[in-house]
């Protein structure tokens, strides 16, 4: 128990009491003041506490919110990689499809011109000639065609060696139609005028599919447009 000191002065009973009185009301006010401070510390401190917990809490909050946008994050960056693989594979299959398409055009445009050239193969023209140096002579070409198709609008374009034939009216021979496995002949008297040995003749002739040709005695055959025959 606090024993308080009290002042031994000569003073009557009334101002006794009334020092006691103000001695203990000093002491409850510092009590009080002691009280509120200890309240006031605890209270702050409390909240204190209170607000540690809260930022623990959120900070918390925030890193699982930060992981779970990185898983989301690493989940996205998968799926773009692998999709990424997806489409190239696809890609490459494509171009492979691609190449395949064009190697397949190829193939189909080298075997329709081998097809479109193939009759006209199968048309032959031979001539025979007077010996080189002679001055007069017979020359004769033949025609034969191989095909299994016939040939039609046949003609033979007669020349005295890079010249044209040069008995007018007699430079042309026409034949209407050429069976399959059928040959024809033609000659004539060489009527001088350049080496008899280039003398000869040149064929024309359209094929089944419509397609008009010339052929020489050697080379292969050459495709003509319809106006130029």
């Amino acid at each position: 128990m606090i024993r308080f000191p009290v002042l031994a002065l000569k003073i009557d009973d009334t101002t006794a009491v009334w020092i006691a009185v103000g001695t203990w009301f000093g002491v409850l006010t510092l009590a009080a003041a002691a009280v509120t401070g200890f309240w006031f510390v605890r209270r702050h401190a409390a909240r204190a506490d209170a607000d540690r917990k809260q930022v623990s809490v959120l900070q918390g909050q925030l890193a699982t919110q930060q992981q779970t946008c990185e898983h989301q994050l690493r989940m996205v960056r998968e799926q773009l990689a692998d999709r990424k693989k997806a489409t190239e594979g696809v890609l490459e299959v494509l171009v492979a499809h691609r190449e395949e398409l064009r190697g397949a055009a190829t193939e189909r445009r080298r075997h329709a011109a081998e097809q479109r050239v193939a009759q006209a193969r199968r048309v032959f023209l031979f001539c025979e000639r007077p010996s080189s140096g002679a001055k007069s002579g017979v020359v004769t070409v033949s025609v034969y065609n191989d095909s299994q198709e016939p040939i039609r609008e046949v003609r033979l374009r007669w020349h005295s060696g890079t010249g044209p034939w040069l008995v007018r009216g007699t430079d042309i021979d026409e034949v209407r139609l050429l069976s399959a496995d059928e040959s024809f002949e033609r000659a004539r008297a060489w009527p001088g005028g350049g080496e008899v040995a280039e003398a000869g003749a040149v064929l024309e002739f359209t094929d089944v599919a419509g397609v008009r040709w010339q052929r020489r005695e050697h080379g292969a055959p050459i495709e003509v447009a319809e106006r130029d025959a």
